[in-house]
């Protein structure tokens, strides 16, 4: 069973079988469509572009569970695209952002990539899209970039792990491994999510989950070394995975070491592409180490690349109320509110930041050209 088990694990995490006959223009087309729907928080339109079944087949092949478990598993688990819609939109329903960036060639596929920023920091989602039954395309996975695995993978290995646990069964030594390093991680031993991690099979440890388990455990703990000892080997592994960057972001922000945050934001913008959430954490960064200019400069570049980075707009809008540069100002409420469903400014009359602005000539401009309703 040990060798059948290691296949599971290890081939079932992989990379999806390559997806035939999807052009780049359905890509764009199915990302673009995906990205609108969540925008707008319209669940089943984002849900029509997946193909359930296909997903589910995924999760599911090769594991041999009781029917009445099974049942109680994909019953939990919900269609995958509104399920994943929902916590998606949700995250993005204020002052978020969910934005296709490109297309990009990974591990041999062709791959839509869309941004997600919110107020808990950046992340990408690669979408796997492939030619279904009926001929069209369809969304058969994501992969999540800051998780270092796709939703298939992630239910898959949680469905397995179901499957395995219970009491007097015993355990392939790869599996008792994963199923003890991810009960002490869920019960917050992060020590103990260490150590397992430390007495977990060698191949094992190289796995991309196992080896974020272990980033995450020794950040949570401090235990600085270890992180980046962990950080470094991950990324020794995985020289294209992005995921390295990201978990290392705020770690250098929060310790003030503004350079190798920077430096960071730079290897992540070389394998994502340019991006105007890496523009802004930019801003953010030249703001705190007393850099205005250049905070600005990022900022402007960070709307310029992406209208719906809404913090990033708020941060230039209020730049210029403060320099009385009202023209700018107008040009920043227009973005925002034309840029966010069902977003409109209440009465700035009485606000101390726009008291100058509401008396210029440019206020009743404003008022004249921003959207109605």
């Amino acid at each position: 069973m040990g060798g059948w088990v290691w296949i599971l694990l290890f081939f079932a995490w992989g990379a999806p079988a390559l997806a035939a006959g999807v052009s780049d223009e359905d890509l764009k087309s199915i990302a673009i469509k995906a990205q609108d729907a969540l925008r707008n928080g319209k669940l089943d339109d984002y849900d029509a572009l997946w193909d359930n079944p296909v997903a589910v087949d995924r999760i599911t092949q090769n594991i041999t569970a009781p029917p009445a478990l099974k049942a109680g598993f994909l019953k939990g688990m919900g269609a995958m695209g509104k399920t994943l819609g929902s916590a998606i939109a949700k995250g993005i329903k204020d002052n978020a952002s969910y934005t296709f960036l490109g297309i990009k060639t990974i591990d041999g596929e062709r791959r839509p990539i869309l941004r997600l920023m919110t107020d808990q920091g950046l992340n990408y989602h690669e979408l796997i899209i492939e030619a279904g039954a009926d001929g069209k395309p369809h969304i058969v996975d994501i992969y999540i970039v800051i998780t270092a695995e796709s939703i298939v993978q992630t239910q898959r290995r949680m469905y397995l792990m179901l499957t395995y646990m219970g009491a007097g069964k015993k355990l392939d030594a790869n599996v008792d491994s994963l199923v003890t390093l991810t009960e002490k991680w869920q019960k917050g031993d992060f020590q103990g999510t260490l150590d397992a991690y430390d007495a977990a099979p060698e191949k094992l440890k190289r796995d991309r989950v196992m080896s974020l388990y272990r980033i995450m455990a020794a950040q949570r703990l401090g235990k600085d070394e270890i992180y980046f000892t962990a950080l470094g080997e991950y990324a020794k592994l995985h020289k294209e995975d992005a995921t390295a960057d990201l978990l290392s972001i705020d770690l250098f922000f929060n310790k003030k070491d503004f350079a190798g945050a920077m430096k960071a934001l730079d290897s992540l913008e070389k394998k994502m592409g340019s991006d105007g959430g890496i523009d802004f954490y930019r801003a953010n960064l030249k703001a705190t180490a007393g850099d205005a200019k250049a905070a600005l400069e990022y900022a402007t570049k960070a709307v310029e690349k992406d209208p719906t980075l809404f913090n990033a707009a708020d941060f230039c809008l209020t730049n210029a109320l403060q320099n009385g540069d009202f023209p700018s100002a107008k040009k920043y409420l227009l973005i925002i509110e034309n840029n966010r469903p069902g977003f409109r400014f209440g009465d700035l009359k009485g606000v101390k930041l726009f008291e100058e602005f509401v008396k210029s000539p440019v206020y009743a401009q404003w008022q004249k050209e921003r959207p109605k309703g």
